[in-house]
């Protein structure tokens, strides 16, 4: 059969998938706050349309113009958590090594992925993160991927950032939560990875980054985080600097081999850090920039990490404007106490502090009129805007979206 034929019949598979994934899911999520707690098995969700799936991706792969195939990619080494009660589930991977299946969706007529964009194309797209269920996914593990996805397909977004901490490296896993992507038009452009790059095993550090840059690429992502490292009480300015820069540049040759840009985040502190982040302030952030003149070194900009430096968002985003590709959105709160009181205590705890609270975006401190209205007049769209927020359940999140699309649309009209 020519190839033609059996990527038009993969298509129309696929479209009929589509239609009654989106049935199954409408009938199961009159109450979305319960979807998790009354999901069946994965195994009895899935059992009847797995083989199909996995047919269906072998098929896709037959035939394809060997141009859109990425050689490179199909064996390589990646992590694996094997401690479901670790409180540190990237700094305590095993590695191991595994195949990632040379399978991609249908390509349509301009040779990209079919997706089920609801951003034009000269706006932002939007995207979630599991804030909220962090811990049921990467600790407690009451709560799979797969059912993030189903859950997260009700949010009317264009993808969803994943966590290294919830990933796994079997073929067999990413083919299938590719699958899953695909079936409701979702894409997974951003891989979030917390490298530890001050510690001073920082060949390991390393070489787990040029790992997730690997996996981002198996999901055909674009965008792989890295973090600066914590900001360790016995190492200094001069220090840090030289080591971070140096892991940043030891990376990106995977990232210019693998088509991914490393996005650095202005970050405050990984769920599951001890210390804040090391290039917290945006002077440190502003000396790694000058040091790392490379166009697969960008930034992604949080605007509520700023508050926790001690520093105005805008002035933050003035230092990072021009260098900035994509955002996390969110709006944070202090339960009690202040700024200071919150500097005194996060040295001595995992993850953040429990005075600190994700918020409803647009209720908090953030200007997102002025953050867009920046962006815009530096000649800068993000090319995706990240959502973490949920805190407070499903439909805060869904406020969240709808509240970053208004302000998408009125700051970058289509």
């Amino acid at each position: 059969i020519p190839g033609k034929v059996i990527l038009r019949r993969a298509q129309a598979a696929d479209t009929n998938h589509n239609i009654c994934a989106r049935q199954r899911l409408t009938q199961r999520v009159t109450n979305t706050h319960r979807i998790v707690a009354n999901r069946r098995a994965e195994k009895d969700i899935h059992a009847k349309r797995g083989k199909t799936l996995r047919q269906k991706w072998s098929i896709r792969v037959q035939n394809l113009p060997e141009q859109k195939l990425r050689p490179d990619r199909n064996n390589f080494c990646g992590y694996h958590s094997t401690d479901s009660t670790n409180r540190r589930p990237e700094s305590t991977l095993q590695l191991h090594c595994f195949q990632v299946p040379l399978t991609h969706s249908p390509l349509n007529k301009s040779g990209t992925h079919p997706t089920n964009r609801t951003s034009p194309m000269n706006q932002p797209r939007i995207a979630a993160f599991p804030k909220c269920y962090m811990d049921e996914l990467c600790i407690h593990k009451t709560m799979t991927v797969p059912q993030w996805i189903e859950l997260a397909s009700t949010l009317g977004v264009d993808g969803l950032e994943f966590y290294a901490g919830f990933m796994e490296t079997d073929a067999a896993w990413i083919a299938d939560i590719r699958a899953r992507l695909d079936a409701h038009g979702l894409q997974m452009p951003m891989l979030c990875c917390s490298p530890d790059f001050t510690s001073d095993n920082i060949d390991a550090e390393i070489a787990k980054e040029i790992e997730w840059i690997k996996l981002t690429s198996a999901f055909d992502g674009k965008y792989c985080r890295v973090l600066s490292g914590q900001r360790r009480p016995d190492l200094t300015t001069e220090q840090g600097l030289d080591r971070v820069a140096g892991a940043i540049e030891a990376c990106l040759k995977a990232a210019d081999d693998y088509d991914i840009t490393l996005i650095l985040e202005n970050h405050y502190k990984d769920n599951y850090w001890t210390y804040p982040e090391w290039a917290q302030s945006s002077e440190r952030i502003a000396a790694l920039i000058a040091r790392i003149d490379h166009p697969r070194f960008m930034i992604n900009y949080d605007p509520s990490n700023a508050f926790l430096a001690g520093e105005d968002p805008l002035d933050v985003l003035e230092v990072v404007k021009h260098r900035v590709i994509t955002m996390h959105a969110s709006d944070r709160t202090l339960l009690y106490g202040t700024i200071e009181d919150l500097r005194n205590e996060e040295n001595d705890s995992i993850g953040y502090a429990s005075r600190l609270s994700h918020g409803e975006i647009g209720k908090g401190l953030n200007d997102y009129d002025a953050i867009f209205t920046t962006l815009k007049a530096a000649g800068r769209t993000p090319d995706w805007v990240s959502i973490e927020d949920g805190m407070n359940g499903i439909d805060e999140l869904k406020r969240s979206v709808d509240f970053v699309r208004r302000k998408v649309q009125q700051h970058f009209p289509a």
